[in-house]
């Protein structure tokens, strides 16, 4: 599969030597690149902290040539990527998804 043919790129957000979040990405194909894995201390959710992982995303797509971040939320999750401009690109579903529902989010950068 071409997934595996880019190399993913790392980030964590740290407090007081603490990591409080994380997030992975990896270019998917030529324009799209996709956010996965992303992951926010629960005393740290509904702040910034999610969109300053998002911003590095945004960074790391365009300095890999990437139009389009795409990705597959958890519901809990869709109202960070909102937030950090993502638009909801399908249903929920949970066939095939370990931690479902999930539904696909799309945003142009």
């Amino acid at each position: 599969m071409s997934i595996y043919s880019y190399p993913a790129t790392f980030w964590k957000v740290v407090d007081n030597h603490k990591i409080i979040a994380v997030n992975s990405g990896f270019k998917t194909a030529e324009g799209y690149y996709r956010s996965r894995g992303i992951w926010v201390q629960e005393a740290y959710r509904n702040g910034q902290v999610s969109t300053l992982l998002f911003l590095e995303v945004d960074k790391q797509a365009q300095t890999e040539n990437c139009h389009y971040i795409w990705s597959i939320p958890r519901k809990a999750a869709l109202p960070a990527y909102l937030r950090a401009g993502f638009k909801q690109t399908s249903d929920f579903f949970s066939d095939n998804m370990e931690f479902g529902p999930n539904c696909y989010v799309l945003k142009e950068v």
